[in-house]
């Protein structure tokens, strides 16, 4: 109980969030809005399908869209992203996973079955 009781007493101050270093600095990252999830995911997308050492390096050479993804999960927007390409990609990527990580799934699943139950109300013949 108490445990919950701090997690609604931090999300009501603000203290939700966590902490993200890249090239010796520190962000502070709230969980994200939707326009920062859809920031980000525009560059997220690009990663993923690789299956051998020449799409490794593909991706490497990308890794501008992994400070751009950051960027906008830190600040909603891309302007962070020169600065954030200093770090490691290491750092970008630690990063990109400690954000992602501060999306709820508990929304989107309440969402899928909301949907489901609309769906099977319209479906249903009477």
């Amino acid at each position: 109980m108490e445990n919950g009781a701090r997690l609604i007493s931090s999300a009501l101050i603000g203290l939700d969030g966590e902490t993200v270093v890249v090239n010796g600095r520190a962000y502070f990252v709230l969980p994200p809005t939707i326009k920062k999830i859809a920031g980000a995911g525009y560059y997220i997308t690009k990663y993923g399908g690789e299956k051998t050492i020449g799409d490794m390096l593909k991706m490497m050479s990308q890794s501008m869209d992994a400070c751009k993804a950051l960027s906008w999960f830190i600040q909603g927007n891309e302007d962070l992203a020169d600065e954030l390409s200093n770090g490691t990609v290491n750092e970008v990527v630690d990063g990109l996973e400690t954000c992602i990580k501060l999306i709820s799934t508990e929304n989107f699943l309440r969402l899928s079955l909301l949907a489901r139950n609309v769906r099977s109300v319209i479906a249903k013949q009477k």
